[in-house]
């Protein structure tokens, strides 16, 4: 959480850890977080049940999720 995608959240680097993703073509995108008391991932993307859709251009795990 002090650099990368998730770095947006530096401010809590002293009492949580975390690691943002996304797949390739920003399909999806998550984050993964903890502390010593909880721990709590978010995913977001679609079930392409409909076609393939995109979370759109920029649409990252530290852009998407962590907020």
């Amino acid at each position: 959480m002090t650099r990368g995608t998730a770095a947006g959240m530096k401010h809590l680097s002293g009492f949580a850890g975390g690691k943002t993703g996304t797949t390739d073509n920003e399909n999806d995108a998550w984050f993964a977080g903890f502390t010593s008391d909880v721990t709590v991932v978010v995913w977001v993307g679609y079930d392409n049940a409909r076609g393939k859709q995109t979370l759109g251009r920029g649409g990252t795990g530290g852009q998407l999720a962590v907020p």
